[in-house]
């Protein structure tokens, strides 16, 4: 009796050890889910979805394909002109970036209303909501507002793009290419979006914010002097769970001992790394910050700096654990970008549960407003 007695204490614990962690693991996204859904009671939505790129289920987040490789496109517009995009006819309004086109080595003149629905394409996947996407596009006018108010470059242009690799503006040629006969829904919905935010952006103390964005968080986004120098009360750290559930959101990268001194000699010389010691002790001592990144970690006797370790990589991310077996280093990464500002995945996570544009801004740059330039 007393046998069985115990054998069922233990399966009676094992159950509740289970089950508490089950609910941790869940309930913050659970919790917060609701949350929104009660919100959304309250809202008017047009929650339109179409894709973008490479079509896929509109449930489905998926951040793992990079962008393809275009012909280049030159695209120059001067002040109160017209320019034919699809059904669409933009008028510039004297509204212009200045931008430097790496792959054309030259500088582009690009009215916003032609620069917000190209920017928006190659940041957001165009399956996510349309309050997340509008989201987006206020976001993007707002950072690059204040590149062009004087953040930006200093060779005439406000800030640098690569049209041929999408990267920040790609060209209406570029669009067409890559969406072919899609081309006229995808873009009239990136000006539609462009039409019902445009001239908004995020401020504080009546000046736009540097409103940071990357694709996916740890679980929470990172606080801003963690990553880079100085400090905004607006980049500070936010729960962001529902990215947990994405597509992408965790990832694995594999190095053998030769590559990671390779690596590590090449980004840090003038540091002396004891590489003498055996490869399972070389990574010891991480520390991490309350959102969950690697602020600093030891290896080979030398401190880094946890968001350097993870550009010398080329991890996804700087929420990483590490590990060494069979004479491999594995690299757990969680989360895809630098982690301050607003994460794309939990835009999108908050704008499928209600939440509209306004909502989320306020979300991911606390303490500041909304306003029309």
């Amino acid at each position: 009796m007393k046998l069985e007695f115990n054998k069922k204490s233990i399966r009676l614990a094992l159950i509740c050890i289970g089950v508490i962690y089950i609910f941790c693991t869940f309930a913050p996204a659970i919790i917060f889910g609701i949350a929104q859904t009660e919100k959304s009671e309250k809202a008017d939505l047009d929650t339109l979805v179409v894709s973008s790129e490479n079509p896929k289920n509109e449930n489905e987040t998926d951040f793992s394909a990079p962008p393809d490789f275009l012909d280049e496109f030159v695209l120059q517009t001067n002040s109160n002109t017209l320019t034919e995009s699809g059904n669409m006819t933009l008028i510039d309004n004297g509204d212009i970036f200045k931008i430097y086109d790496r792959a054309a080595d030259k500088i582009l003149n690009v009215s916003a209303r032609e620069f917000l629905p190209a920017a928006i394409a190659t940041e957001m996947d165009l399956f996510a909501p349309r309050e997340a996407l509008k989201a987006q596009a206020v976001a993007i006018y707002t950072v690059y507002s204040r590149e062009r108010n004087g953040f930006g470059l200093k060779n005439g242009a406000d800030f640098s793009c690569d049209t041929e690799n999408w990267l920040i503006y790609t060209t209406v040629d570029a669009m067409k290419t890559r969406w072919g006969e899609d081309f006229e829904k995808y873009y009239d919905l990136l000006t539609e979006i462009t039409d019902e935010v445009y001239g908004e952006m995020i401020t504080q103390n009546n000046e736009p914010i540097c409103a940071a964005y990357f694709a996916i968080s740890c679980g929470s986004t990172e606080k801003i002097s963690n990553v880079w120098e100085g400090d905004f009360e607006y980049l500070q750290a936010v729960a962001s769970p529902g990215d947990m559930f994405t597509s992408g959101y965790l990832a694995y990268a594999e190095f053998s001992p030769d590559k990671i001194k390779e690596k590590l000699s090449t980004a840090f010389p003038s540091n002396k790394f004891n590489f003498s010691d055996k490869p399972s002790s070389w990574f010891t001592n991480p520390k991490k910050s309350n959102a969950g990144y690697t602020n600093s970690i030891t290896v080979c006797g030398v401190e880094i700096d946890g968001t350097e370790l993870r550009n010398t990589l080329n991890l996804r991310s700087a929420a990483f654990d590490v590990s060494f077996t069979d004479n491999v280093f594995v690299f757990t990464t969680r989360g895809w970008g630098h982690g301050v500002g607003m994460s794309q995945a939990g835009a999108i996570f908050m704008a499928k549960r209600g939440a509209v544009y306004e909502e989320i801004l306020s979300y991911y740059y606390p303490k500041t407003e909304i306003t029309k330039a």
